[in-house]
């Protein structure tokens, strides 16, 4: 499980730098690298649909082709950050295991259940 969740870091964090990437080539500046590092995906998201409804070598469809690829990452975003920054607790190898969010200061009764394969979805959803 545990390496599960590091396939899903991993391939969120290349996500992110395909973003920048996207970003750079978008906003076409020398100084775009120094505006997209260190940005957040959902920033990079959300400047790579600005910058491609606004510039006019990219047709609609194009724009409507990353608009929908954009939306597809968002239930994984959240689950990437629900895996990532929770305290897990495992009870059977092979079994489901349950984690708290972050910033809580209590436990849930029913905390959330992540089995291997739902992890490991999350990380495909991004590679």
């Amino acid at each position: 499980m545990l390496m599960a969740v590091g396939f899903v870091a991993l391939a969120a964090a290349r996500l992110d730098e395909v973003l920048r990437e996207l970003f750079c080539g978008l906003e076409g500046t020398k100084y775009a690298a120094v505006t997209a590092g260190g940005q957040g995906t959902q920033w990079l998201v959300d400047a790579c649909v600005a910058l491609a409804k606004q510039r006019n070598d990219v047709s609609a469809e194009h724009g409507t082709a990353l608009s929908k690829l954009f939306l597809s990452i968002k239930d994984p975003m959240k689950k990437r950050n629900s895996y990532i920054h929770s305290i897990w607790q495992f009870d059977e190898p092979g079994r489901e295991a349950s984690f708290a969010q972050r910033r809580r200061h209590y436990y849930p009764e029913t905390p959330p259940q992540a089995t291997l394969a739902k992890v490991l979805a999350t990380g495909r959803a991004f590679a």
